[in-house]
């Protein structure tokens, strides 16, 4: 009957019909209704914006001497547009420092990015410059080299994007980095690549807990070693709630193409170098340099292509009707992945190649968690006909485990490898031996031999000895992890976290794991509204339980209540039902002090469409330049300031926050501070760069000594003696990465060193530190580098 049913359906008649392609906006699943507008599943937490909010110029040089008249247009990422017309005369020139140059005054009120056209009558360019005069972005100008208009042009546009990690640019440095031969460029070349043929491993199911996709997945084990992996998805969009029900795997169990959109592909193995010496692409990369090419060079690789059997490979993938988001970024945040900086040089001879660590994002292979899959009603496509090949393909993902495993003693097994700063796969390993146990092993220890997965059916009954009594756990946990954790969070952070001894607390397989990190829980889940990370998994969330479950649990839970006495849970109403995200939530910054004049934002605060600064007290003739904007300028004779920041939804809805501005003429100016004179040398004073360096080249040359043996990033320049693998890197782009601009004290450069769990503990002792204070003052400030 279900093929018929499908049958059926292909015929349905609706005003959806239009919406094929994986960029199509599918029907939303039944969710939180119109009170919830957040759109930022997949994507990571710090988008790496572009520019800070905060005051700028636009400047029109000429290219050479003379006179003209210009148009140039500042397009903001909310859609508002600064235009700029006027005229220059044979007074302005190249240098957009020149004061007879046309400008114009720009507020970003937001962190993001901007785009910029021309317009001239003859070659020019546009400039936008930050409040000390540098040049930040530009449009028309061939040389970014210098500061000047170079060649210019008659017309002319340029772009800086809102997230540097969520970019087409991000997308092709990967793509660069990782296929540096371009021999992956469409699922044809890219399967040919990896010897797929027929007797590759097959499954078909819905992965009714993910994205809700038919899935059509193919294994197979490669030439060097190594698995590929590719899975077409199937969703069937022009069928009024079925985007993501039943109907997927009838579409999946039918091949049709109608519904075929997209297919995803990931590799775990070698990746090859472009300039090798006979000019074929097939020479291994020795990721860690330590002279030898073997599994611990492997690492996962995320591909997603056109629908079709012969599909392009995609810059950008729309997989859950949210807006399409840049490779690798989609598939990363779910697999255990980072999202770093770009480097300055190329990694091989592709000129694009500028991802970090040869295109290793720190990405693992998801187990198959077959209990939540929906299987087809008869042969060969039932759970049943299917338990063997989903056994094999999770054997393949748990030998990938191998070289994980964050123990300090390398020991002798299989799992022995100890690389440090990396993520740690015992727990996920004794997991999946469970699934095919039937019971937690012995010890609650993973199988140090590494072994094969026994031959049994799938069972998930697992529950961490850390969520259980003797654990250290309140009785009403294990209950919890298998309602909740289990079946909302544990997918992608069983893959999070890096050792047992960094930052392995992220993985959630203790109770304390999780009830440490609280307060993001409480910001993430039921503030901003964005984990789980994933739409339809969220949905399903708030949907069938999860959600109150949580809430219940956090508010009767004493561990939780003791880590802020005064700040209880908030999110039940009076009935004791918990509160969806979606109302507004102001956010006035940090506190500050700055001499004559300071700047606040409320850029954090959350669902507000309309913002109202106050001072509600302070010494007489203190005044604010705006009241009713999200950035405001408070200046007034010294003295403590607190603000009052008060937001609303446009709905009846408001929330109120306060701000502490301390203004004192003998201050230092916060307005001054550099990456280079002030930040580098906290850094270097507090002992950071004692962990955070790069390993040294070993005695033999080209090769490194203990290359996992320290963090993953360095905090110090490169120098002679570095292991060759770090020299291409930049300290200060590494640095500003881990700046969140939007809510600056949320910056990982401010809450590791402050003991947030951090494997050098509590550098800075409190957030009241010198230290401390300067880096939050310049991130406010707009993190320069000079």
């Amino acid at each position: 009957m279900r093929t018929l049913r499908l049958s059926l359906a292909l015929l349905v008649p609706t005003f959806a019909a239009c919406q094929t392609g994986d960029d199509a906006a599918p029907l939303p699943p039944p969710h939180l209704g119109q009170d919830f507008p957040a759109t930022q599943f997949l994507e990571f937490f710090n988008h790496q914006y572009s520019l800070p909010g905060g005051d700028y110029r636009l400047v029109v040089a000429p290219a050479a001497s003379g006179t003209g008249s210009f148009d140039a247009l500042a397009t903001l990422d909310d859609g508002s547009v600064s235009e700029f017309s006027g005229s220059w005369t044979g007074a302005a020139s190249a240098d957009p420092a020149d004061a007879d140059d046309p400008s114009q005054a720009l507020t970003l009120q937001r962190p993001g990015g901007i785009a910029l056209a021309l317009t001239a009558s003859s070659a020019a360019c546009v400039f936008l410059l930050d409040r000390t005069g540098a040049v930040v972005a530009r449009a028309g100008d061939t040389d970014g080299t210098t500061d000047a208009c170079d060649t210019g042009a008659t017309a002319a546009d340029g772009a800086l994007p809102a997230s540097k990690t969520d970019d087409i640019d991000y997308a092709r440095a990967f793509y660069a980095t990782i296929d540096p031969c371009n021999q992956r460029t469409t699922l044809g070349a890219w399967k040919a690549a990896n010897g797929f043929g027929a007797d590759d491993e097959h499954a078909i199911f819905r992965d009714a807990r993910d994205l809700g996709y038919g899935r059509d997945m193919h294994l197979r084990h490669t030439a060097d070693g190594g698995l590929a992996f590719y899975v077409r998805n199937y969703q069937v969009r022009d069928v009024p709630g079925a985007a993501y029900g039943p109907l997927n795997l009838d579409a999946a169990l039918a091949g049709a193409a109608k519904y075929h959109v997209g297919t995803n592909a990931i590799e775990w193995g070698p990746v090859y170098e472009a300039a090798d010496v006979d000019g074929t692409c097939d020479d291994a990369v020795d990721v860690n340099s330590d002279g030898v090419i073997d599994t611990k060079d492997f690492f996962t690789r995320h591909y997603t292509f056109e629908p079709g059997e012969d599909g392009a490979r995609r810059l950008l993938v729309n997989l859950d009707g949210k807006g399409a988001k840049a490779m690798p970024q989609p598939c990363i945040v779910c697999h255990g992945g980072r999202a770093d900086p770009l480097l300055p040089d190329p990694q091989n001879a592709n000129p694009l190649s500028r991802f970090p660590r040869f295109g290793d994002t720190k990405a693992r292979l998801q187990p198959f968690q077959v209990g939540t899959f929906d299987f087809g009603p008869s042969s060969p496509w039932t759970r049943a006909d299917q338990e063997d090949v989903l056994r094999t393909l999770n054997q393949a993902v748990y030998d990938s485990y191998a070289n994980y495993d964050g123990r300090r003693d390398p020991g002798t097994g299989p799992y022995a490898y100890p690389p440090a700063g990396e993520w740690d796969s015992q727990q996920a390993r004794l997991m999946m031996e469970s699934w095919y146990a039937g019971t937690t092993p012995a010890g609650n220890t993973p199988d140090v031999a590494g072994g094969p997965l026994a031959d049994v059916a799938w069972d998930d009954s697992y529950v961490p000895a850390g969520w259980t009594v003797p654990g250290g756990a309140p009785a009403d946990a294990a209950e919890f992890y298998t309602r909740v954790i289990a079946a909302d969070c544990r997918t992608c952070h069983v893959l999070r976290g890096i050792g047992n001894f960094h930052n392995d607390d992220i993985d959630f397989t203790r109770y304390d794991k999780f009830i440490g990190h609280s307060d993001q829980v409480e910001g993430f889940v039921f503030d901003k509204g964005i984990m789980p990370l994933a739409y339809l998994p969220f949905s399903r969330f708030w949907d069938e339980g999860g959600a109150q479950a949580m809430a219940d649990f956090l508010a009767g839970n004493a561990d939780f209540l003791a880590l802020d006495p005064d700040a209880a849970f908030t999110h039940l109403d009076a009935d004791l039902r918990v509160v969806a995200p979606g109302a507004p939530v102001a956010k006035a910054g940090p506190d500050r002090t700055a001499p004559g004049f300071a700047t606040v934002s409320g850029a954090a605060s959350l669902f507000a469409l309309n913002h109202h600064w106050e001072i509600e007290s302070g010494p007489d003739g203190g005044t604010l330049d705006s009241a009713d904007t999200i950035r405001t300028m408070l200046s007034g004779p010294d003295g403590t300031y607190v603000l009052k920041l008060t937001v609303d939804d446009g709905r009846g809805r408001d929330s109120s926050d306060t701000v502490t501005v301390v203004l004192d003429a003998a201050a230092d100016d916060p307005r001054a501070l550099t990456f280079d004179a002030d930040i580098k040398p906290i850094f270097t004073s507090y002992g950071c760069v004692g962990c955070h360096y790069p390993p040294p080249e070993s005695a033999t040359p080209g090769l490194c000594d203990a290359v996992y043996l320290r963090p993953p990033v360095f905090w110090r320049d490169p120098q002679a003696g570095d292991c060759p693998a770090t020299l291409n890197r930049d300290v200060y782009t590494d640095f500003r990465g881990r700046v969140d601009f939007m809510d600056p004290e949320n910056s990982r450069v401010l809450r590791k060193p402050s003991g947030h769990h951090h494997g050098g503990g509590n550098v800075f002792g409190s957030t009241s530190d010198p230290g401390y204070q300067t880096v939050k003052e310049w991130i406010l400030e707009g993190a320069r580098e000079n």
